[in-house]
């Protein structure tokens, strides 16, 4: 017994380094900076000691936040840091998953499944980004094998009540739309049941007695972690925002701005079934390499289908699992919401495969196809080293962004007002979000009349807000007006030292600015230089001049109006007026529009561009 647990072991930590090698390719892939960046930024808000749903704004289920959390505590700060440890743990749960049922399965099934999975996340639009539907993705892959393992005998060893247990809460307990399959599946499950019963000529009572027998332990371990969970939420006082928050804002408020999605159980089960089908675009949208794969794996998934239903012939168990798919599908299948419904149909695509492959009876072509496997997990691994030797190195030699401002303004940690999707400037500043996050109108729905008593009782000092900013077509102005005051009101934006929506609370302005000028000559060896602007008497012409020093080679400025974005932006080139002076003349009357302007000033510096100093006109 020894033996085989030793062996069981020594698989799964080679295939997690398998699996590993293969998710640390995407390290450097694109940061995605509203979903991704949600979780670790909660996760550290947590880790220092916030509550989610009271102190910080979320709609969505806790568990990952509690992962990120944990990885926050152990040091993780970059995003290079945390999706190392997310793809530790991931790599380390599928090769726990290959370790657990690959001896019941088949090694190949088990295996190919998440190398497939592994390998598709990565050419799916942020697919390989650390997202709560990476955790339901393992949770429904345990709960298919668990569901094909109990169709033999009808059984429940120990370790599959463990492994049912642990995927219904990371699973349920990260993503709220699980609760579709994980209803499927005791469906199923219940639905089995009843056929043995038929078979056996066995009563309803007799059924239901021993049902109770067979599952009160199953029942007994699954509601066990989340009685921890909500006995956390009582003992911190958060059980209602809990609520509130992960379930009532999603059901009631959600809908109200997104077509209804989440306001109907029957409807959500239609999209899922809807999602499946459309998948199968067989020769219709062949238009790209992807389009093939996903439709190849689609019929794969069929295939298994009909391999199930011949192996076990149990229509129950062949339609129990297919309908577990959709019951994934509610929100995609091969975009970064469909993780999990991409999961199971790599999961389930691989029994066919090695079918296939058994029938095949060629050596050479079974060898072929073990080097094209190898070979796609070796160069998805180099694509490691591409990352690292193609990193921008034409940096500008004065760090004028967003994240390093907020470090100069605020302390380490600090809780900082926020509004947008974006959440890198936040992240990568290493400081905290505030409760009334008024980035998506539902959201600020459910927490205005909360968050406004919150600022208007304790204002963060810096706040980043844009009131251009609009998300699904609702611009801010209009659904966060309150909040559009109240900023207005208490808080100047840093727009002339190019930080439009970076806004300082008024009684911090001069030091902040002051601190920020302060680095910026700490940096240049110079004061960043002084602007103005003189219109002519009927606002046609702007003569603007700027305080020349040697730092600058030569001089351009940008100029656009608030109108439409920066649809008319025009480059002009500033000249030598005398030793002291940059100018420049600007028919502003070619620009085809009255309102506010925005002037900013660039120069050029051993060849690089700069940001120098910003301003703005009312014309």
């Amino acid at each position: 017994m020894k033996k085989i647990q030793s062996k069981k072991c020594m698989l799964g930590i080679g295939a997690a380094i398998v699996f590993f090698l293969i998710l640390v390719s995407y390290i450097y892939k694109p940061f995605f900076a509203s979903d991704e960046g949600d979780v670790y930024l909660l996760g550290r808000s947590v880790a220092n000691g916030l509550l989610i749903y009271r102190d910080v704004t979320s709609q969505h289920m806790p568990v990952m936040y509690y992962i990120a959390a944990i990885f926050s505590k152990c040091g993780a700060v970059t995003v290079t840091q945390f999706r190392l440890c997310f793809y530790v743990l991931f790599a380390c749960a599928w090769g726990g998953i290959f370790a657990v049922y690959a001896p019941t399965l088949g090694y190949k099934e088990v295996g190919i499944g998440a190398v497939m999975y592994l390998l598709l996340i990565g050419h799916i639009d942020m697919g390989y980004t650390v997202l709560s539907e990476q955790l339901q993705a393992i949770g429904m892959v345990i709960l298919l094998y668990e569901l094909i393992l109990f169709e033999k005998k009808l059984e429940l060893s120990g370790k599959s009540i463990a492994m049912i247990s642990v995927a219904i809460f990371i699973s349920f307990g990260s993503a709220f739309v699980s609760i579709f399959a994980i209803g499927f599946v005791v469906i199923i499950v219940f639905m089995l049941e009843i056929q043995q019963a038929v078979r056996n000529k066995r009563s309803p009572s007799e059924v239901l007695t021993d049902m109770l027998k067979k599952y009160w332990k199953l029942i007994v371990a699954v509601i066990c972690p989340f009685v921890l969970l909500i006995g956390y939420y009582l003992f911190t006082g958060t059980l209602g925002d809990f609520w509130g928050m992960a379930y009532t804002l999603n059901r009631e408020v959600y809908p109200k701005y997104l077509g209804g999605y989440g306001d109907s159980i029957f409807k959500t089960i239609w999209n899922g079934i809807v999602y499946v089908l459309s998948e199968f675009k067989l020769w219709s949208d062949m238009s790209s390499l992807m389009n093939i794969v996903q439709t190849l794996l689609m019929v794969l998934v069929l295939y298994f289908a009909v391999y199930i239903q011949r192996k076990r012939k149990n229509i129950i168990l062949t339609l129990g699992t297919l309908v577990m798919l959709s019951g994934s599908a509610t929100r995609g299948i091969f975009n970064f919401h469909g993780l999990a419904a991409c999961a199971l149909i790599c999961a389930m695509a691989s029994f066919p495969i090695v079918d296939i492959s058994n029938s095949i009876k060629n050596v050479n072509i079974k060898y072929t196809a073990v080097v094209l496997i190898t070979a796609g997990i070796a160069m998805n691994s180099v694509n490691v080293w591409k990352s690292l030797d193609n990193k921008d190195d034409n940096q500008t030699t004065i760090d004028t962004s967003i994240t390093h401002a907020i470090k100069l303004i605020a302390d380490r940690n600090e809780i900082v007002g926020f509004s947008t999707l974006s959440t890198n400037e936040v992240f990568e500043s290493e400081t905290l979000p505030s409760l009334g996050n008024a980035a998506c109108p539902w959201i600020w729905d459910w927490v205005k009349t909360c968050a406004m008593e919150q600022y208007s009782e304790n204002p963060p000092r810096i706040f980043l807000y844009d009131p251009a900013y609009e998300t699904w077509g609702y611009p801010i102005v209009e659904y966060a007006s309150e909040l559009n005051e109240f900023i207005e009101e208490n808080y100047t934006s840093l727009n002339k030292l190019n930080y439009s929506e970076l806004y300082v609370r008024n009684d911090y302005y001069d030091e902040a600015y002051e601190k920020i000028t302060d680095d910026y000559k700490m940096q240049t060896g110079h004061n960043i230089p002084n602007v103005t602007v003189n219109l002519s008497e009927d606002h046609s012409k702007a003569d603007i001049e700027l305080d020349k020093d040697s730092y600058y080679e030569s001089v351009q400025i940008a100029v656009w109006s608030d109108e439409n974005g920066q649809d008319d932006l025009e480059w002009y080139d500033m000249t030598e007026a005398d030793m002291n002076k940059w100018a420049c003349t600007v028919d502003m009357a070619e620009h085809g529009s009255a309102g506010l302007y925005y002037i900013h000033v660039y120069g050029i510096h051993n060849g690089v561009q700069e940001f120098v100093v910003g301003t703005s006109v009312e014309i």
